[in-house]
């Protein structure tokens, strides 16, 4: 195991979206304490920094739509009265989602101890109920169409947001940011969303920066931590990858150091030789490589994404449904990115900061409960 850090700065720049001024977090590195570090493209993971901040205004593009399957909810799906919210709990689902079927499976390291980081164990077995997921990571296509919408009914985004092409993932974006754009997509597409401000499910979250109450049967919404295991896992069970025990540039996009890892076994060491010559940051298309075994893409590599939960210890006793710890500092995210090295790029692997954190490794993807019928 490799004991040192090479420290890389989120870079997140201001970019124009639309004509509203929005605040961009600089993000200078402190390191204090002790905390288990690793070699090339190794990102922070602890909530420690100094923020400054300047003004900036972010840019738009639009997307294209896709096709959608209809399945509902039964009448004990919703939350809010429809006079309080106009939208319905009967999903449209769109072809770029897939059912990751209910079913328990193992959380955590399943392989040697020194595999991983402690907070991977103690391994624990997890009962979770079928829900659908974003087969990519979110583009700057999709949030384009988002924002422009969102800001023009209500919504508000603390910090500016960059993607480097359509196609490609957004980035820079913080938990706060995702969730309430998680509700925009909810309402913009008629449906009920899953955040509120109120315990009453009464008031959706719209702008802010704030720790909302949810309706976990409404609306976009992040996946928990164990929700994004299982459908990272693809229905495999102790491997280090979505698909199997080693990893190379050819199956994701992350920094090969194959003298550092022995599962890494990519010929070469660095960045991914298609993208990092190319304009900063090194992000590839959501569609470039293969997806996994639920038809899943970049679980390993490409950006980190965003989850529900706060922070903490895993639970030796077996869980079902679980959704971290009722309070927190820091919120988890998840899965490797085009900077982290394989021993980042693990399933089990787990990372986490602030909620106002943004970088150009981290974005995320969404999820919709599924009716009870497909549990």
């Amino acid at each position: 195991m490799l004991n040192h850090m090479k420290l890389q700065m989120s870079r997140c720049p201001g970019v124009t979206f639309s004509n509203r001024t929005v605040r961009i977090l600089i993000l200078v590195f402190t390191v204090g304490g002790s905390m288990t570090t690793h070699s090339q493209g190794s990102e922070l993971a602890v909530p420690q920094s100094v923020v400054s901040e300047t003004q900036v205004v972010p840019s738009q593009s639009a997307v294209t739509g896709a096709s959608r399957t209809n399945v509902s909810f039964g009448s004990n799906a919703s939350a809010a009265p429809d006079s309080i919210l106009s939208g319905t709990n009967a999903y449209s689902i769109h072809s770029d989602m897939v059912l990751i079927p209910g079913g328990s499976f193992l959380m955590g390291n399943g392989l040697d101890p020194m595999d991983g980081d402690a907070d991977e164990l103690p391994m624990h077995r997890v009962q979770v109920s079928a829900f659908y997921m974003d087969k990519f990571v979110v583009t700057e296509e999709l949030w384009g169409k988002v924002f422009t919408w969102a800001t023009n009914h209500g919504y508000e985004f603390a910090h500016g947001i960059w993607g480097k092409a359509p196609k490609h993932p957004i980035i820079c974006v913080s938990w706060f940011d995702s969730v309430k754009w998680c509700n925009a997509r909810s309402e913009m597409e008629g449906l009920r969303p899953a955040y509120f401000t109120d315990s009453d499910l009464t008031m959706p979250y719209r702008s802010g920066e704030a720790t909302p109450f949810v309706n976990w049967t409404s609306g976009y919404r992040l996946p928990t931590e164990a929700e994004w295991e299982k459908a990272a896992r693809g229905g495999l069970e102790q491997k280090r990858f979505p698909w199997g025990d080693t990893i190379s540039l050819k199956q994701a996009n992350y920094y090969a150091l194959p003298s550092g890892y022995t599962y890494d076994v990519n010929k070469t060491s660095g960045y991914h030789p298609a993208f990092k010559d190319q304009e900063y940051p090194l992000t590839s298309p959501v569609d470039y490589f293969s997806a996994n075994d639920y038809g899943l893409y970049d679980m390993a590599g490409n950006v980190r994404q965003w989850c529900w939960d706060w922070y903490g210890k895993y639970p030796a006793d077996p869980q079902s449904d679980p959704r971290g710890p009722d309070s927190g500092s820091a919120r988890v995210f998840r899965g490797g990115s085009w900077g982290a090295n394989a021993f980042r790029g693990r399933i089990a692997a787990r990372y986490y900061y602030f909620p106002t954190y943004k970088s150009t490794y981290v974005g995320f993807r969404t999820v919709l409960s599924a009716p009870s019928e497909s549990q």
